[in-house]
């Protein structure tokens, strides 16, 4: 739990996670992400906590995962950008509203929707001269086995973030 320590994955926006315990000064907290039980650290003020029943919502829901590069959601009225892989909170429709709260436009598609090859190989392109970052799942900064992870469960397949777990060593 530092500043220094080498990044072994990343979340992007919509993912969830549990939290398992907390450094004992509490400014880290020791998370497993639920998609691939990956553990690790992250610093206390990025964590956002949920409700458990939210949480078991979210492990039920059908929600979008976007697959344009970047886009944007509109939460009380604020931009923010987001990129390829988040998860957002819509079910069947391209844009959402949560009590006028939460607005979302873009390309997205259902997270269990399974995709084919073509679609695959698309996703993969997106992702062209993205700079390498150990642990990283974004165009911004991606490792080898990040890339694989992320453009499989685009297209509807879960795997794991190491590569001896996705090669099923």
């Amino acid at each position: 739990p530092q500043h220094d320590a080498p990044m072994i994955s990343q979340l992007l926006f919509g993912d969830h996670y549990e939290v398992l315990r907390k450094s004992e000064e509490g400014r880290w907290i020791y998370i497993k992400i639920h998609f691939d039980d990956t553990e690790g650290w992250i610093e206390g003020e990025q964590h956002h906590s949920i409700s458990h029943e939210y949480f078991d919502q979210i492990n039920h829901a059908n929600f979008k995962i976007t697959t344009d590069l970047s886009c944007s959601i509109l939460y009380k009225k604020s931009p923010i950008t987001i990129l390829i892989g988040s998860i957002v909170p819509i079910s069947n429709s391209e844009l959402f509203k949560i009590e006028e709260q939460f607005a979302f436009n873009g390309e997205a598609k259902s997270l269990g929707q399974k995709r084919d090859i073509e679609f695959i190989k698309v996703t993969s392109m997106k992702y062209i001269n993205a700079p390498y970052l150990q642990g990283g799942k974004s165009p911004f900064g991606i490792d080898a086995a990040g890339l694989v992870q992320m453009v499989f469960k685009i297209a509807g397949y879960a795997l794991p973030h190491a590569v001896s777990a996705q090669l099923g060593e």
